[in-house]
């Protein structure tokens, strides 16, 4: 009998150990873990798809206070894509930038730890939100509200001018992230690319703050 509780024990401490590793897996060359029931996402080094929630292992502290972030996403119709950084754990009380996609028409919204946030979808017309799209999202979360920057994927020029949003225009930042994770809450969407790095827009050099 003892030999068949310890055999019990043995094999739900395999199960679990490889339960913990189903929910962990590498994405664009990034540790990351999948968030509560992960039954509809599928998670490949190349692409992470369908819907779930998916947190990045690195914390942005290794940027310090400010990041810039490139991604490249397709949503199907309907369907939500939510980026959040400067979150905390379970992507709680961070800066959080909803798309969702009418037709060819890209949604954007911002917003704070799930907060109604603000509308600012009429700066990406531009945008064809059934293709894949791609853009440079600047994060600076030292000031207060954050300043946000988001540019075309494109874009080589990275200026507030250039910029398809600039925070600080109408005062749209919806506040500052309150901790040091970034991730995706996909819903019937797919994410190809989401790197970190430096800031793009530098403040010091451009303008006085």
């Amino acid at each position: 009998m003892k030999a068949l509780i310890i055999s019990c024990l043995s094999l739900l401490t395999t199960l679990t150990a490889n339960a913990a590793r189903a929910a962990d897996g590498v994405f664009d060359g990034q540790a990351v873990s999948t968030i509560g029931d992960d039954s509809g996402l599928s998670v490949l080094p190349a692409r992470m798809a369908g819907t779930g929630k998916v947190v990045f292992r690195e914390s942005l502290d290794a940027f310090g206070r400010d990041s810039s972030h490139a991604l490249s996403f397709l949503i199907q119709e309907g369907g939500v894509l939510v980026f959040s950084s400067y979150a905390q754990a379970g992507l709680a009380n961070g800066l959080d930038l909803v798309f969702k996609r009418n037709g060819r028409q890209l949604l954007v919204t911002l917003s704070k730890g799930g907060s109604a946030g603000r509308d600012v979808s009429g700066v990406f017309q531009s945008v064809d939100a059934s293709r894949v799209v791609d853009l440079q999202v600047d994060i600076h979360n030292s000031e207060n509200p954050a300043h946000i920057l988001i540019w075309n994927g494109n874009e080589q020029d990275f200026s507030e001018d250039n910029a398809l949003l600039n925070s600080e225009d109408g005062g749209v930042s919806p506040g500052a992230g309150s901790g040091a994770l970034r991730g995706f809450t996909l819903s019937n969407a797919v994410v190809f690319k989401s790197t970190v790095s430096e800031v793009k827009f530098d403040h010091d050099h451009d303008h006085d703050h």
